[in-house]
């Protein structure tokens, strides 16, 4: 599987496991934007997908995607959670698993995450199988933390 691949299954798992409404984002005027976004009971989120094969063995190695987060999207992503509304980067592995990554613990400067901090979300509930979306949208809502971010 590869990125694409990957964004299409959660797309198709939203779909088919949720109530949520979702779409994909194709701008081709501008940069920064989302991969997709999502409208779920008056909620909004706007989601980039990244997709790695699978956790390097060392704690401390950068996760790394085909396609590193970029400052554009940081910052689209930083300024959706600072009204209030969720911004999340799915890193996506194989055996259609993921760790939702809100931006805030995204490290500040960054274009990749290192493992330990991924690992520590999914010891806080941040992973998910896109087999099992039902519960996705009430543990965003529930763990996620709205502090503000400086932009």
């Amino acid at each position: 599987m590869n990125e694409t691949g990957f964004k299409q299954n959660f797309r198709d798992s939203i779909e088919k496991h949720t109530d949520g409404f979702i779409w994909t984002v194709n701008d081709m005027f501008s940069v920064g934007n989302p991969d997709l976004m999502i409208s779920q009971k008056g909620r909004f989120f706007g989601v980039e997908a990244k997709y790695a094969k699978k956790l390097p063995a060392r704690d401390g190695s950068l996760l790394s995607s085909a396609a590193p987060l970029s400052v554009k999207q940081r910052l689209f992503l930083a300024r959706i959670h600072n009204t209030g509304n969720y911004g999340l980067i799915l890193m996506g592995f194989e055996g259609d698993i993921f760790i939702a990554i809100p931006i805030y613990a995204w490290p500040m400067g960054e274009s990749h995450i290192r493992v330990n901090q991924a690992l520590q979300l999914k010891q806080e509930g941040f992973y998910f199988e896109l087999s099992k979306m039902e519960r996705f949208f009430e543990t965003i809502r529930v763990k996620y933390d709205h502090k503000q971010i400086l932009l």
